[in-house]
Formats: structure tokens, C-alpha cells, sequence
């Protein structure tokens, strides 16, 4: 159901998405908005798979991030999987969407959390002409994990492709 109409509501105005990790839970429920949200816990292998999940040039936003708001390499690979998958959840209607259908372009701590901007595949994302949405993410250090989301408000002509 993540980012998808709820089927029990007439004329599909909210959408819901759920993640679950290691005894960690999140939803988020929206009326005439795109959602997804992500839940992940911190685990060192993130950084053997960083290359399959961040170009180079998002690489270097991470490693930025590391360095500008001292956080753990671990933390900041974390923070773009988790929104790369918030993102894959609201805006993409295959659940195999690759993650080079969209490219993380900012990571800026801010006084909320973490703001990340993301460029999305225009042609691919499930509302046409969406090509970049801003998400939101922060660490959760009593369980070292992270959690990121993402809300598209819909066009008034909610112009949403049929596959989303």
C-alpha cells in the first residue's frame, strides 16, 4: 500500500505508506498528497553498497555531510537510502524502481532534520512533470536508526498516472 491509494476510501484522497525494521515501525497518511516513508537502522554494510545506491556526485554530498554536521559516514549513507526509498515509495509506481531514477542534489542539516532535495526521471515518476521533491530526514540515536519522509502535494488536476 506504500504511496498508493487506500483502497478502503471512495475516490482515492489518502494514500498511506508503512516501514518496518527491527522492531521499528513508521506510517504516514496523506489526503491528496504523494507519500512514502522509510525507516531504517544504521548498519555498517550500508557503505560496502553505497556505490550501487549513490553516483559520484552524491557520494560527495554524504561525505560533505560527514564532514560539515559530524556525523558518521554509517549515518549519512543511511540518510540518502532512506530517502531514496521514501522518494521510490511516493513518486514511483513499479516496486523495482531502480534507484537511478533519481539523484540526490542537496543534504542540508536544518533546525527540523535533514532536507535533502532530490531530482527525480520526469518520464518515470507518477505524477507528470514532477521532477524533484525536497525530503525530510532524521536520526532516531536511542536506536540508532534513521527515519525519512516525503509529501507531494497533488496537482488540483491531479494529473497522477493510472500505475501509481
Amino acid at each position: 500500500m506504500d504511496g498508493r491509494e487506500d483502497p478502503g476510501r471512495q475516490g482515492g484522497e489518502c494514500r498511506v505508506s508503512i516501514s518496518h525494521t527491527q522492531g521499528l515501525a513508521a506510517g504516514l497518511a496523506a489526503r491528496d498528497c504523494l507519500v512514502g516513508v522509510d525507516v531504517q537502522v544504521e548498519e555498517a554494510r550500508i557503505l560496502r553498497l553505497a556505490d550501487r545506491f549513490l553516483d559520484a556526485a552524491e557520494q560527495e554530498l554524504v561525505a560533505g555531510a560527514t564532514r560539515d554536521a559530524a556525523i558518521s559516514p554509517v549515518t549519512a549513507c543511511t540518510l540518502a537510502w532512506a530517502v531514496k526509498e521514501s522518494v521510490k515509495k511516493a513518486c514511483f509506481s513499479k516496486a523495482s524502481a531502480i534507484f537511478s531514477t533519481q539523484r540526490i542534489t542537496d543534504m542540508k542539516w536544518r533546525e527540523e532534520g535533514w532536507l535533502l532535495d532530490v531530482r527525480l526521471d520526469a518520464a518515470q515518476a507518477g505524477v507528470r512533470g514532477l521532477d524533484s521533491v525536497a525530503a525530510l530526514a532524521a536520526t532516531l540515536p536511542w536506536a540508532q536508526a534513521v527515519l525519512a519522509h516525503v509529501v507531494v502535494p497533488l496537482p488540483r488536476s491531479n494529473d497522477v498516472r493510472e500505475a501509481v
